[in-house]
């Protein structure tokens, strides 16, 4: 084969590839962890143990704004949860701790094909004294519609679910 021959069976390869759409993901995954943290700080540091067995509930946000329960999991030995093979759509995590706090995740979680993948923050245990132990906790802004005296919550990013009527789940976005 010449010169001129192989340059152009080079150039219609390269141009029939081009031709190929990207392969988009069709379903999406959320996941995450729930550690125990020892020291206060509300960051996983070294030593500090996960937290096992705790309920992690899915919601998806329907388009009326209604939450629809998706599917619940346990936290495994590592304190991490998954929920995979997700439509695309807005989703809001919901945290069942052992010790009777339930929260729910600040801002939504909007899964989309070029974004299908979403890794929350490690989410510290909180007992029934978190107030105590992340009272000095302060978010920089307080969450939109976070009721007065909630700051502990807004700065880990969290909320309690009976304080979700003002404003509408569908208004927050990441």
């Amino acid at each position: 084969m010449n010169n001129v021959s192989l340059s152009c069976v080079l150039c219609a390869l390269l141009f029939s590839a081009a031709a190929i759409p990207a392969i988009q993901a069709q379903t999406g995954s959320i996941k995450g962890s729930i550690f125990a943290d020892a020291d206060g700080d509300a960051k996983p540091s070294e030593g500090e143990k996960s937290s096992d067995g705790q309920k992690v509930k899915l919601y998806r946000i329907d388009e009326k704004g209604n939450r629809v329960l998706v599917a619940e999991v346990v936290t495994n030995a590592d304190g991490a949860y998954e929920f995979g093979s997700l439509e695309f759509g807005t989703y809001v995590l919901m945290f069942d701790f052992e010790s009777g706090v339930s929260v729910e995740t600040a801002a939504v979680i909007t899964l989309t094909p070029q974004s299908p993948t979403y890794v929350q923050q490690p989410i510290p245990y909180l007992g029934t004294n978190y107030r105590e132990v992340y009272g000095d906790l302060r978010a920089s802004t307080p969450l939109p519609g976070s009721p007065v005296g909630s700051g502990t919550l807004d700065a880990l990013g969290l909320r309690n679910p009976a304080n979700m009527n003002l404003p509408e789940a569908s208004d927050f976005t990441i």
